[in-house]
């Protein structure tokens, strides 16, 4: 009885129901609390067994969630309710927070103070800075993606990050994911301030050149961050797509895209803030 209660899902999608419950169509992958891993251990793979269903391919236990230190209680008031916490913050804030903030092995406290200190500075000082500096550049002084060849070490950078992101995603680790799509990200902000393309459009056809390379490059980096953390922030990376000019649906995109730099010529959309400081 107790699996046709998760079948519900599938109410009439007969094939996709016993591809996922009855056949080796797809890798399952139990996500539990530590309170019921002897029971979900135990008693369940041997109710799945006896009813012929598929085994969990690995049962992935996570640490319990605390608020300010103290259990959530809805009789104490210790609790965030997400009808409120969505009419003052974006939802991809609260799923970058609860990824990034600790190990999904591990418990997590949330505490407003530490979800403020992330939002601030993760997403608004480093992956929105970089975004909103890149885009708005490309955006004013050619509108258009500039020609220009990849350099190696960019090309090196994405390449590590993307194992890293397969590592994580393999050892059911996300906070190691987001970590390593922000460090791709810190890597751009550091290359593009090195490189200060402000100076070189104001100089000569040669500098203008070289200015439209090191945005070439840039653009493939965010379409790198956009691709890796869209598992993250759905609709903040889609957003980003957006800007880029791409006109495909983002969720569907294949790590395989990961190296291939946007088409020079591409036209570019007026940029947008990707996220706004947020404070109590």
């Amino acid at each position: 009885a107790l699996p046709k209660r998760y079948n519900t899902l599938y109410t009439g999608k007969e094939e996709e129901w016993r591809r996922y419950w009855k056949e080796d169509g797809a890798t399952i992958v139990h996500f539990i609390g530590t309170d019921i891993i002897y029971h979900h251990c135990i008693f369940w793979p041997a109710m799945l067994k006896g009813a012929d269903y598929s085994l969990p391919d690995a049962v992935v236990a996570s640490g319990m969630v605390k608020i300010e230190g103290r259990t959530f209680s809805k009789s104490r008031g210790d609790v965030v309710w997400t009808s409120e916490f969505l009419e003052r913050f974006h939802p991809d804030t609260l799923r970058y927070y609860l990824v990034a903030q600790s190990s999904h092995t591990k418990e997590l406290n949330f505490s407003w103070d530490s979800f403020f200190l992330r939002v601030n500075n993760e997403l608004v000082a480093i992956l929105g800075n970089l975004v909103h500096r890149v885009v708005s550049f490309a955006y004013k002084n050619f509108g258009v993606v500039p020609e220009g060849e990849i350099e190696e070490a960019v090309i090196t950078k994405i390449t590590e990050t993307r194992e890293e992101v397969i590592n994580a995603v393999e050892e059911y680790e996300f906070k190691k994911l987001v970590d390593a799509v922000m460090k791709l990200a810190d890597f751009g902000n550091g290359y593009f301030q090195r490189e200060e393309p402000w100076h070189l459009i104001k100089k000569g056809d040669k500098e203008r050149e070289r200015c439209g390379e090191i945005l070439k490059n840039m653009l493939l980096i965010l379409k790198a961050v956009c691709i890796l953390l869209e598992a993250v922030m759905p609709e903040k990376m889609a957003e980003v797509w957006s800007q880029l000019g791409m006109e495909s649906d983002l969720h569907s995109v294949k790590l395989d895209e990961l190296m291939v730099p946007i088409a020079s010529g591409q036209e570019l959309k007026k940029p947008k803030k990707l996220f706004e400081r947020v404070e109590g």
